[in-house]
Parts: C-alpha cells; sequence; structure tokens
C-alpha cells in the first residue's frame, strides 16, 4: 500500500506544479487535506512527504502573495526572531555534530519547516477566514483515516492493543494521530462554539467536524493524547473564568516547587500505582500514567529521558546534533533502566520528550530558545484573547491558544515537531497567531485614532 501511495504521489507532481503557479488557492486547500494524508516517498536515501514536496514547490515558485508588503513586521516579530535563533542554533550544532550527514538533513528539513509552513502562511493568515479554513481542511484530512482505523479496529473488537497499528500508513502509531486530532480539535471547538462572537454560521458538515474530530481523540487510545486534551480543557475553563498568563505562570512555578520539594514522598506514593497501560479501561489507563513500576511503556520513557540527560551532561552547550538522538542515545543507557522494549540498534525513535530532544540534540542554547518560543506563544494568545480590537481577533486567538497547549503539554510525553503530520501544523497555527497579532497591532493606532 505504501509502494502504491508513493507512485501515486510521484504522478502528481506535474499537477501540483501546475497548482502551485497558477492556482495557489485550491492548492491550498488542497494541501491542508494532504497533511494528514500524505504517505511518505523514498527519495534517494530520504523519506520525504508529499505535503513537504509542496512547500518545496512554493518556496521555489513561489507562494509570496503579500509577504513583501510586511516582510519587515513579520522579521520583527519575537516569535520570528526566536524562529531565526533557533535556525542559526541548528546550524551551529549541525556542524559540531556527531553525524553530520544526519544533522544536515534534519537542518534543511527543519528549516523547511520554518520557511514554508511559517514565513510563507503569515501573510495568508492576515484573511482571518483562512485560519478557519485551515482548521477544517485539516479536519477534512482524518475523515478517511479514521474510516480506515475503525474497519482496522473493528476486526479486533476495539481493541486499544491493537490502536498503534490502526492509523498506518498515514500515522506511523496512534500516539501521532490523537496528537494530531488533539492539535485540530480546541480550533474547530471555539468557532462552533463561538460562532455568533466571529460573524459566521456553520454548515452541518463543520458541525460534524467538531464531533468527528472529538471521536478521533477518544478513539486514539493515548494517554498522553488524553492527558493534553485534557489539560486545553482545564486552561479554557481557567481562561473563561478570567486566569491571565502571569497566573498560570504562578501556578506552574508553587507547582514545579512542591513537586521538587516532596518528590521522595511523591515516589513512594507513585510506587503504589499498578495500573497498567494495556488494560482497557480509560480509567485504569489514566491511572497508569503514574505508574513508574510495572508499566513498560512509562519505564522505557523513564530510560530515553534518562539517556537524553546524560548526553546533554556530555555535550551542554550545542548538543550532539539535529537528528542524532536515536543513534548516539543507547550506549547511555544503564543495564538497571533498559526494559524489554529497549534496543541498541538507533532504531527506536526518539526521547519521548521534545524538551530533552532539543537538550541532547541542540545543547542548552536550542533548548532555551524552544521553551522561550513556547511561552511566548501562549503568552500571545493570552494576549490577543484580552486585548484583540475584534471579536474575531479575540476568539480564534483562543482556539489556537487552546490547541497550541495540547502540542505542548503532549510534548512532555513524546516528540513528533519534527514530523510533517505535527511540525508543518504547528508552525502554521504559530503563522496563524502571528498574523493576528500583526493585524491587530495595525487596527490599534486606528481605534486609538478614531476614539
Amino acid at each position: 500500500m505504501i509502494l502504491v501511495a508513493g507512485l501515486v504521489s510521484l504522478a502528481l507532481l506535474p499537477w501540483l506544479a501546475e497548482l502551485a503557479l497558477f492556482r495557489k488557492n485550491l492548492l491550498l486547500l488542497a494541501w491542508w487535506v494532504l497533511i494528514p494524508l500524505s504517505i511518505p516517498v523514498m527519495l534517494g536515501s530520504s523519506k520525504v512527504a508529499p505535503s513537504e514536496i509542496i512547500l518545496i514547490l512554493w518556496i521555489a515558485t513561489p507562494l509570496w502573495q503579500g509577504l513583501p508588503r510586511s516582510i519587515d513586521k513579520i522579521l520583527r516579530h519575537p516569535i520570528s526572531i526566536f524562529l531565526l535563533i533557533e535556525i542559526a542554533i541548528y546550524a551551529l550544532s549541525t556542524i559540531t555534530s556527531t553525524m553530520v550527514s544526519i544533522s544536515a538533513k534534519r537542518f534543511l528539513l527543519h528549516s523547511l519547516y520554518i520557511l514554508g509552513a511559517y514565513f510563507l502562511f503569515i501573510p495568508i493568515f492576515m484573511e482571518r477566514r483562512n485560519v478557519l479554513k485551515m482548521g477544517y481542511m485539516l479536519s477534512i484530512g482524518l475523515i478517511p483515516i479514521m474510516i480506515v482505523s475503525f474497519l482496522f479496529m473493528a476486526q479486533y473488537n476495539f481493541n486499544s492493543e491493537v490502536a498503534p497499528a490502526a492509523p498506518r500508513p498515514f500515522f506511523s502509531d496512534h500516539t501521532e494521530f490523537g496528537a494530531f486530532a488533539a492539535l485540530i480539535f480546541p480550533l474547530l471547538f471555539v468557532s462552533w462554539r463561538y460562532s455568533h462572537k466571529l460573524k459566521i454560521h456553520l454548515s452541518l458538515w463543520q458541525k460534524a467536524l467538531v464531533i468527528i474530530t472529538a471521536i478521533a481523540v477518544a478513539f486514539s487510545f493515548s494517554r498522553a493524547v488524553w492527558l493534553s486534551a485534557i489539560a486545553a480543557g482545564v486552561l479554557y475553563f481557567l481562561i473563561t473564568v478570567g486566569m491571565r498568563f502571569r497566573h498560570l505562570i504562578l501556578i506552574l512555578l508553587i507547582g514545579g516547587t512542591i513537586f521538587y520539594q516532596y518528590s521522595n514522598e511523591l515516589y513512594q506514593v507513585v510506587l503504589q500505582n499498578e495500573a497498567e497501560s494495556s488494560r482497557q479501561e480509560v480509567l485504569e489507563q489514566l491511572k497508569s500514567v503514574g505508574n513508574v513500576k510495572s508499566d513498560v511503556s512509562n519505564l522505557e520513557r523513564i530510560n530515553r529521558w534518562k539517556s537524553a540527560i546524560k548526553m546533554f551532561e556530555e555535550k551542554p552547550l550545542l548538543g550532539f546534533g539535529p537528528g542524532t538522538y536515536q543513534f548516539q542515545y543507547a550506549p547511555y543507557q544503564e543495564f538497571r533502566d533498559k526494559t524489554v522494549i529497549s534496543t541498541n540498534f538507533g532504531d527506536a525513535g526518539n526521547a519521548h520528550n521534545e524538551y530533552l530532544m532539543y537538550l541532547a540534540e541542540t545543547g542548552i542554547f536550542g533548548f532555551l530558545c524552544f521553551v522561550c518560543l513556547s511561552l511566548y506563544l501562549v503568552w500571545l494568545g493570552f494576549h490577543l484573547y484580552r486585548n484583540g480590537t475584534t471579536e474575531t481577533t479575540r476568539y480564534l486567538a483562543l482556539g489556537l491558544l487552546l490547541s497550541l497547549s495540547t502540542l505542548l503539554v503532549h510534548s512532555l510525553f513524546n516528540s513528533f515537531i519534527e514530523t510533517d503530520k505535527i511540525g508543518l501544523p504547528f508552525y502554521l497555527f504559530a503563522a496563524a497567531l502571528v498574523a493576528l497579532d500583526i493585524k491587530n497591532r495595525t487596527t490599534q493606532p486606528l481605534l486609538n485614532k478614531c476614539g
């Protein structure tokens, strides 16, 4: 099936080139739908997704409408500055990498995501209705995958143990599939909940997409996805009752301090937790998040986290190089931390934590840059929701904030930003938030002048 999909993708390239040149709006809609549906094809020794090929076409042909007029405001925006610094850190880390060829590929792909999905799309999202178009097109792409997944799982009476294989070959596993659904659901939910504020009339199919995406989150059978969705729900409640960004930071600092202060006592409590993630009950699976005694998935995560920290300690400034973790972490595993799913062959993925991945691969500079970028995105969402000059700006910002929060929470348990399924939507959502901010700044002086 993967071979057939790859041949079809290559056959479509001339048609995609024509769309990129002459029918950009149609290609935009098709590309958003294609992101969840695209299946990587082999080009030489590397895998490239069709969604990434379209980005290359746009940069080459290019998709520049509106960019020259607003390039100064875009480049001076703090999010853009953080991303440009990140590209520079990636470049330096690639030069000092332990595996230069691997890091060079990752650097080029990372730069492609930022240039293509962030910088080129900010002018497009200045037209605010395009933000909602993106959300609905991304969710439409989920429908065929959900049908395939449901038919597959129905053969096994919806046993959660077969969930990892259900969304293949479109997604690597159920966790990535669930993370994608959780990322787009809050934006769709807010557009439905506040459609009167956004001054839009949702058709029946748009309302159905909200439900379909929620079902995708529920049936992902991924604890990390469920926790990230719950966290977004809690954040939504706190925002609606008046919480501000500084309150969120205060809560996180107090929570972190308490956790550190009573870590030994909490660890003893956690040791009593014997809930298993392999069991069918939802509550049992959620409780298993705290099982560090017998749950293999949790124990392997801890093994990967410890390995990442040891790698950082050896190369603290610029790390081992982008994309190198999976090939370099094996020697840093301790025998007592290994599990039945541990490996020494560099073929078992990442550190299962985005922040630790940055720490191990790009050092302290890359880690701090990503943390600052994440915090500023959250602050910007709060700021625009509280200070937006129009209700459209306020509620679109709320939807984007909640969507990004799911991924930032999920990133504590998995690392998907370097994949096209998650990385491209992440930078698209960041571009949408920046576009709202730039538009809000240009309308604010006009409102003050009129007042």
